[in-house]
């Protein structure tokens, strides 16, 4: 009886001794927190604290505060907010917003990319001031005054390297890939975190969108194609799953395309034999028997002189 109580005694000291050991722990980080807080405090301060109340100045912290964000992704964002609250009492709710301002700009640039670079530079530079205007009114003119050339430059390189690689029908799909990335690293380098680029597409949008790589692709066998459109989102950096996913997608698009080829050889048979009256009314069969309950989409598309299956083919893409 006597040992049981022992053991019990010791079990609870146990447990005592475990939540002191947790509790030093969370206490030591909270401390190391606490420390880099003060570091970044004084950095900071020491970096813009004569200066911190430029709009120039107060966007250029976008880079501490990503700098944060790689070493913590999950408390970077609120700790810059306290470091910042910390260092410039007096400007930090402007200081904090123009940091959010032009994170939002640039999520805009990368979201809109392909807008914008089909558009001619005159049009460029029109959306580009509308966005900064609409974000920081006339300061934007102070935030971009020395910038603006150089963006050009950029884009007009980007411009030139889509062109380019859009008609190079002699050029190796590695050589395309490696064109196309550096060329968006030179426009894109300080806003774009690289290891997660194309998860929005627009590197693999404009790949396939080439019409030297639609060229390449077309004269493929199904299998040889995918097993080529796999390698090329593998070199973007897509990972397995997503490749998987995707090419999974690639070959459903492929049974529906092949599918819509047959019905419409067999509708422009129809057309080509039938009288108008008689067409019409074996064509909703013909719908029917080929897309069943999607039918009625199909009919209403064609209605309205929209015939889903005479858009390019853009193998990779839809």
């Amino acid at each position: 009886m006597s040992e049981s109580v022992e053991e019990g005694r010791a079990s609870v000291s146990d447990i005592k001794s475990q939540k002191s050991l947790v509790t030093s722990k969370i206490t030591t980080i909270e401390v190391d927190f606490e420390t880099l807080k003060s570091k970044w405090v004084q950095k900071l301060k020491a970096k813009y604290g004569h200066i911190i109340q430029d709009i120039v100045i107060q966007v250029q912290l976008k880079s501490d505060s990503n700098e944060l964000l790689k070493l913590y992704p999950y408390q970077g964002r609120s700790l810059f907010g306290s470091i910042i609250e910390s260092a410039f009492p007096k400007f930090s709710v402007q200081v904090l917003k123009a940091v959010a301002n032009i994170i939002k700009y640039d999520q805009w640039l990368l979201d809109n990319t392909l807008i914008i670079n089909d558009m001619d530079l005159v049009q460029q530079n029109a959306e580009l001031w509308k966005k900064r205007e609409a974000l920081f009114g006339e300061d934007a003119k102070r935030i971009w005054s020395d910038s603006i050339s150089f963006e050009e430059e950029r884009r007009i390189t980007l411009e030139k390297a889509v062109g380019l690689l859009d008609s190079s029908y002699d050029t190796n799909m590695n050589e395309r890939i490696a064109i196309l990335q550096t060329a968006f690293k030179a426009q894109y380098d300080e806003s774009v975190d690289w290891t997660t680029f194309d998860s929005t597409g627009i590197l693999s949008k404009m790949l396939f969108g080439f019409d030297s790589v639609q060229q390449e692709l077309d004269g493929l066998s199904n299998e040889q194609r995918q097993i080529e459109i796999d390698s090329i989102r593998r070199s973007i950096g897509f990972d397995e799953s997503s490749i998987n996913t995707k090419s999974q997608l690639d070959q459903k698009r492929e049974r529906r395309w092949q599918k819509g080829y047959l019905y419409m050889t067999e509708r422009q048979e129809l057309k080509a034999n039938l009288s108008d009256d008689e067409f019409d009314v074996v064509l909703y069969a013909l719908q029917t028997r080929y897309f069943k309950h999607e039918a009625p989409t199909i009919a209403k598309e064609e209605r309205n002189g929209f015939m889903r299956f005479e858009i390019p083919r853009v193998y990779g893409l839809n």
